[in-house]
């Protein structure tokens, strides 16, 4: 097969103010024989791929929408544009040989992918979110360039290089550092106050076992002075009557 799949980097620009994005992914069958596709992501919740599966004659095409729902506005509109957003999301896009027909590729996927399992081919494409444009604007005000002059920066000025994102690490911000202080020390308070709970109840425990204690010892004292108490008693009672 041969198979070419464009492009290799699903870009969304800000603002993220939309509820929707679209991007277009081409999907071209430069082969000789009739092909099926079928395209994954790893975070389907937030996107609507149209359409997810297709057949492919020999030598064309087909654009595959890949509409971004809007789910992180929120997270992507608090970000400092200043500090690299690393996306994770991902999306594969699986070919394989279609030599029959079907009324639905969808459910004759899993066939294929039986019959034809050593041909299956696959392409990983990566999803990165742009913040150019946030950063250009507090920049460029609309009084010094008109749109006309704003079209004419050069590419690689409002397109940063693909390289420099696979390059940068996942960043911290200071908000997630804070907010991971304040669990740690919330753990720390919790196992501390359960320590001194577990001492307290050991404590009890000791000084309750030491009163049953001295309680069974002072049975033995308190009869031992009744039986002497008796015995006195019983004596001069005897001493009496001897009188």
């Amino acid at each position: 097969m041969s198979v070419q799949i464009t492009p290799d980097l699903l870009t969304f620009n800000a603002p993220y103010t939309q509820e929707q994005k679209v991007i277009d992914l081409t999907i071209a069958n430069n082969s000789e024989e009739t092909i099926a596709f079928k395209v994954k992501t790893t975070t389907p919740q937030k996107y609507c791929v149209k359409p997810n599966s297709a057949v492919l004659q020999a030598k064309s095409s087909q654009v595959v929408q890949i509409v971004y729902l809007g789910n992180d506005n929120d997270l992507l509109q608090a970000h400092d544009p200043k500090i690299p957003y690393v996306c994770k999301d991902k999306f594969l896009v699986q070919t394989l040989p279609c030599p029959y027909e079907f009324e639905d590729i969808h459910k004759g996927w899993s066939s294929l992918e039986s019959e034809f399992k050593g041909l299956l081919e696959a392409k990983k494409i990566r999803v990165k979110f742009d913040f150019e444009e946030i950063t250009e604007s507090k920049s460029i005000t609309k009084e010094k360039f008109t749109a006309e002059k704003l079209n004419s920066i050069p590419e690689s000025v409002t397109k940063p290089a693909e390289k420099a994102v696979e390059a940068v690490s996942p960043q911290v911000t200071e908000t997630e550092e804070q907010e991971k202080e304040d669990i740690v020390k919330e753990i720390i308070e919790e196992k501390t106050a359960e320590d001194e709970e577990k001492k307290k109840e050991e404590a009890d425990e000791v000084a309750e076992t030491v009163i049953s204690e001295q309680k069974v010892q002072s049975g033995p004292d308190f009869i031992a002075i009744f039986a002497v108490v008796a015995v006195i008693a019983a004596a001069i009672w005897a001493y009496k009557n001897i009188d």
